[in-house]
């Protein structure tokens, strides 16, 4: 849900950027950077179950059911979503609808929300070496290496805008969610014994600095827009978002560890529907940008007149429980299910 709502509100301040100001621009704004949680806590839930010592595996299942999914689910949607895109675009069909899909496939160019897809079949790649390393490794050991992750990618790099000057020191490593990996594994393995309190204080410590450091950025006009922090903001290696996504994790985690169940049964209705969501999950991460871009492209529901902010979270809702349908009606077909 918290990514439909990022890609719901990043789009209207997209489309109608010109055309937000004050306050409303500011909100619109601010929400999708409190929306970041969502994919960390995604590769956090990929360690807690991937690097879980009951969990065994190798290249050959890597590449046969967990690679192999996702690269089926690229090569359809690919094409789905160019064929989508020739409707909503009122384009003239050609040959072209052929080959361009694949080009989009393999350089990344297609739908922008498909990035996940590329990180997760490098996560997977490296996910034996990971695993070695999280078995292998004690928890001080663990510890320090997220450290050092955080350090080089989310420390150095605002250090290095605010003062001007660049460092030469890295470490050969290009992305936060190797990080993120494996503080799932610790969290949920219970490696890092962590109070509840302090998961509590880690997220809205993060959210209270997001929501400084964008009031401090987020300008009444584009043109007031204060370029410091505008790039940190949006990054998933963003100190802040580090700490709010691990928090927010680390919440889950305790809440879901709680030994405690309602008499009325209340619980066990929370459970399946949860259950049910989550078993459609990959598919509506999949779907859910098709209703959103149809709603911005095809018609004028979204204008920015009325009650301004809450148009794109009610079409989060409304896209969200679309996309859960449309998936429950797919996966009834057994070959798509294997894939969503």
């Amino acid at each position: 849900m918290s990514i439909v709502i990022l890609h719901s509100f990043t789009m209207y301040g997209m489309v109608y950027k010109d055309e937000l100001f004050g306050g409303v621009r500011k909100i619109i704004n601010l929400i999708p950077y409190l929306m970041m949680w969502g994919v960390p806590c995604f590769v956090m839930v990929t360690g807690a179950l991937l690097l879980s010592e009951k969990k065994e595996f190798g290249y050959k299942k890597i590449f046969c059911s967990y690679i192999s999914r996702i690269i089926i689910a690229l090569f359809i949607c690919s094409y789905l979503f160019r064929l989508l895109d020739l409707w909503m675009n009122k384009e003239a069909f050609s040959l072209r609808v052929l080959w361009e899909p694949l080009y989009k496939l393999y350089t990344g160019t297609g739908w922008a929300h498909l990035w996940y897809m590329y990180l997760v079949i490098g996560l997977y790649l490296l996910m034996p070496a990971f695993k070695k390393i999280t078995g292998y490794s004690d928890t001080k050991e663990l510890s320090v290496l997220i450290l050092i992750y955080v350090l080089f990618l989310s420390v150095v790099p605002i250090i290095n805008k605010l003062s001007g000057v660049t460092t030469t020191f890295f470490i050969p490593t290009s992305s936060i969610f190797p990080a993120y990996l494996i503080a799932g594994h610790m969290i949920d393995s219970g490696r890092w014994k962590i109070p509840g309190f302090v998961y509590n204080l880690m997220e809205l410590s993060g959210v209270a600095l997001i929501i400084l450091i964008s009031l401090l950025t987020i300008g009444n006009t584009p043109k007031d827009e204060n370029e410091v922090f505008t790039a940190f903001l949006g990054s998933y290696s963003f100190l802040p978002v580090c700490i709010f996504s691990v928090g927010v994790f680390g919440i889950f985690k305790t809440y879901s560890g709680s030994k405690e169940r309602k008499a009325d049964g209340t619980k066990g209705i929370l459970n399946k529907i949860l259950l049910s969501i989550d078993g459609c999950s990959f598919g509506i991460y999949l779907i859910h940008l098709a209703f959103l871009r149809y709603a911005y492209k095809c018609t004028d529901l979204m204008n920015p007149s009325g009650i301004i902010v809450l148009k794109p979270l009610i079409l989060s809702v409304v896209a969200f429980l679309l996309s859960y349908i449309l998936v429950r009606l797919l996966r009834c077909i057994k070959p798509v299910r294997k894939i969503i």
